[in-house]
């Protein structure tokens, strides 16, 4: 077995084994590497392990570089999850000592391998992160009847408030990012541009959909829903927090729910949450349960363990700082500042 670094020739063997691995993840799909090329600049970098020209496994990797601690390589930014997609011990360990080794030619600061793992015991202080499922019946009936009587009303709080729901696709995209910018600002968090999305939408363009929440026809929240193999996946959603007496996040989610019964899925990915805060709180409620999003680094030399949340005093004060700024400028910096975060 060789592990070999991936190329255009490797797609078909790739799609094939992350169709028939158990247990692969979204961030497993190769065009992710491409797309954070395309929008950030991050070198792609994936590995595929061969006997043959047979695939034995796959490591979706890419290179940042980043103005404090230099290089680092992950799998993958952005994500909550990607990691090792392989069905045996033999081709995971090959390919992780492969990415330690490609790490340490390259000079890398660090290398993140980011992976799911099973979450008994959550420990609420050591703010870790969670990605939270929801098992998906058949019938938008039947999702309605699993949901507690208080969950319920909330949704119909939402529905005699007037809330509606649009679900369409890149047309909808400046529609998404106006109240999201807006939400980013306030948490103080660099937003992604605008432009990302759209890649996003054009590499997924027969698995992605937008959903809008409109207040008397205004735009106050918004939604990507990603349908992968049999799951379907939120990896951001916001509404403006000044609604939030109409209730439109769950609007918002219910509506991705249908949708998402709709297309097939029978798991609903909640996306990631810090554990026990009030988002993760909020998505429990559906009856979803957590995933601990484990992210190990193999490697990481000396200087580069920074944390890039707000767990990190020093990243507090960035915080406090940036809630300060107008709206137009942060839509403006923020993507530059964040293409060079992992």
């Amino acid at each position: 077995m060789d592990v070999v670094p991936f190329e255009p020739s490797h797609a078909a063997e790739w799609d094939r084994l992350v169709a028939a691995t158990p247990g692969a993840l979204v961030g497993h799909d190769r065009r992710w590497p491409a797309l954070f090329a395309a929008a950030f600049g991050h070198r792609p970098l994936s590995l595929v392990a061969l006997d043959g020209e047979r695939a034995r496994g796959v490591l979706p990797l890419v290179e940042i570089r980043n103005w404090i601690v230099g290089r680092l390589i992950v799998s993958l930014p952005w994500l909550d999850a990607a990691g090792v997609c392989a069905p045996d011990d033999e081709a995971r360990a090959a390919l992780l000592d492969a990415a330690e080794a490609l790490a340490r030619s390259r000079g890398a600061r660090s290398l993140e391998v980011r992976s799911l793992a099973p979450a008994p015991g959550l420990d609420p202080s050591s703010h870790a992160k969670a990605v939270l499922l929801l098992p998906l019946p058949e019938s938008e009936g039947a999702a309605w009847d699993r949901f507690d009587a208080k969950l319920r009303n909330q949704i119909r709080k939402a529905e005699r408030s007037g809330l509606t729901v649009e679900v369409g696709g890149r047309e909808l995209l400046p529609a998404f990012y106006d109240p999201f910018s807006r939400n980013m600002r306030e948490l103080g968090v660099p937003v992604w541009g605008l432009d990302f999305y759209e890649k996003i939408l054009s590499t997924f363009r027969d698995e992605a959909d937008v959903l809008i929440v409109r207040d008397a026809g205004e735009a106050i929240g918004g939604a990507i829903l990603l349908r992968w193999k049999d799951a379907a996946l939120v990896p951001c959603a916001s509404s403006l927090r000044a609604r939030f007496e109409k209730c439109p996040n769950h609007a918002l989610y219910w509506a991705a729910i249908r949708r998402a019964i709709e297309r097939g899925a029978r798991v609903f990915d909640f996306g990631r949450s810090t554990v026990d805060s009030g988002t993760y709180r909020f998505k429990k409620t559906w009856g979803s349960e957590p995933v601990l999003c484990r992210w190990d680094r193999p490697l990481e030399r000396e200087g580069a363990g920074v944390s890039w949340t707000t767990a990190n005093p020093k990243l507090r004060l960035f915080v406090a700082a940036w809630r300060r700024l107008p709206l137009s400028f942060t839509r403006a910096v923020g993507p530059r500042i964040v293409r060079n975060l992992p």
